[in-house]
């Protein structure tokens, strides 16, 4: 049972890992943006569905009166709420009318739930891993927003950023728009 509470905490070398993941995969986007973008959209579509699953079922969950907490036995997945069957197509037809729409209230729904699903999936082992983590980040950024230019011959995380059509930033509407 303990090794299922650690499995989402995160060590020094996960932390340093993750920057040095995270690196790849931007240049990876960054150089085959075309030929990944819809692979990269379907990913993040299904990670987004999960992701407003997660973050409104707690709160369906007791609004329902627990009327659905009872589990059903599903095949290769193991028991499952029966409430997971009732959100699953409603966060399906949210993210789909988002991929239609490019709504930015759904998109910043979405954008909001894959944020609660990250901080409520990955826990820090100490202050150290924070601290690790934190200042490969600042230095990340830094990189790759003002330094990438000079190497790459553009800004690799604004071009990344402008690129892609996923929900991974809060958007704000321009009055007129």
């Amino acid at each position: 049972m303990q090794e299922i509470a650690d499995a989402g905490e995160l060590q020094w070398h996960s932390a340093i890992l993750f920057v040095f993941v995270a690196s790849i995969a931007l240049m990876l986007i960054f150089f085959f943006m075309s030929a990944m973008s819809v692979l990269i959209t379907i990913l993040f579509s299904l990670i987004a569905s999960l992701a407003l699953g997660a973050a409104l079922y707690p709160y369906v969950d007791h609004f329902t009166g627990r009327k659905f907490a009872n589990d059903v036995d599903v095949p290769v997945l193991g028991p499952m709420p029966s409430l997971v069957f009732i959100l699953a197509p409603a966060c399906a037809i949210v993210v789909f009318l988002w991929l239609v729409t490019k709504s930015w209230i759904l998109n910043n729904v979405l954008a909001i739930s894959l944020i609660i699903f990250f901080l409520t999936s990955i826990r820090l082992s100490s202050l150290t891993v924070a601290t690790i983590l934190m200042v490969l980040a600042f230095f990340y950024d830094i990189f790759w927003v003002f330094c990438s230019s000079s190497i790459f011959g553009k800004n690799v995380m604004v071009t990344v950023a402008t690129g892609l059509d996923v929900p991974i930033k809060i958007l704000v509407s321009r009055p007129n728009s």
